[in-house]
């Protein structure tokens, strides 16, 4: 039944975590191992943009900056119900 309902959950949300990103993420944490910090941070905002530029991330960016979420408070506290419905962006 679990099963069941994991595989339902994966099809119904599987645009949650796109496969670009979760490369990018895991790219930057590669490419950054054992460097100077200068180097790590200029890998991590290269795979960064990998990241944006490869999903609907820059829509909903966007999206956050014309409701200006970060200044408003009532956005701050429903910040978990924001994430979830930013997803819905593609």
């Amino acid at each position: 039944m679990l099963t069941l309902i994991t595989h339902d959950w994966q099809r119904k949300n599987r645009w949650l975590w796109p496969s670009a990103a979760i490369n990018a993420c895991k790219q930057a944490v590669y490419a950054s191992m054992g460097k100077p910090i200068e180097d790590a941070l200029k890998k991590e905002a290269y795979w960064l943009y990998q990241a944006t530029s490869q999903a609907a991330a820059i829509k909903r960016f966007q999206n956050a900056y014309d409701s200006d979420v970060e200044n408003d408070m009532t956005a701050q506290r429903n910040w978990d119900h924001i994430v979830i419905d930013v997803q819905s962006i593609v």
